[in-house]
């Protein structure tokens, strides 16, 4: 089946991290056990096969971008270490990313009652650090969505507020 051969070519990948184990295999089950899982997988149909390849070669390629992105972040703290170099010949690596929206109590003057409200005020957080600094200091930029959505002019804003204040 289609699922035999994605775990095969799988298992000849030099990527992986844990030979052991398959993107597949952890998509089923953390612990890399997928022969309990096998009768559930052969009942499949092939719209649901295509489903799990899909999220197996999703779970691959977040590995792959992963160990990618680990080898940026060890060569930016070697490059910091190393004195010899000039600061616009260091690697520099930065991680940003939004966190999950939070929600807060809108209490305006068109709420219900003093116990009730009508709608949630959402609020986004955008974090940003440096990645070749030990310890790790992030900077979190907080604004609720009245204020901005979460676009592109959002989060270049952000970093380039974040670069003025510690590039």
């Amino acid at each position: 089946t289609r699922l035999a051969e994605l775990k095969r070519d799988d298992d000849s990948d030099d990527d992986s991290s844990d030979d052991d184990e398959t993107p597949l295999c952890q998509l089923i089950d953390e612990t890399g056990n997928i022969e309990a899982h096998l009768n559930k997988i052969e009942g499949l149909t092939m719209k649901d096969e295509d489903l799990v390849l899909q999220a197996a070669k999703h779970v691959k390629s977040a590995r792959l971008m992963r160990k990618f992105a680990n080898s940026k972040i060890e060569l930016a703290k070697k490059d910091r270490e190393n004195t010899e170099l000039k600061y616009w010949e260091r690697t520099q690596t930065i991680v940003v990313d939004y966190c999950q929206n939070l929600e807060c109590l809108h209490v305006g003057d068109e709420q219900a009652g003093c116990t009730y409200y009508w709608s949630p005020l959402w609020a986004y957080v955008f974090g940003v650090t440096d990645a070749s600094q030990t310890p790790e200091k992030l900077t979190a930029y907080t604004y609720p969505e009245g204020q901005g959505k979460k676009g592109a002019n959002n989060v270049v804003s952000m970093i380039y507020r974040w670069l003025q204040q510690h590039g």
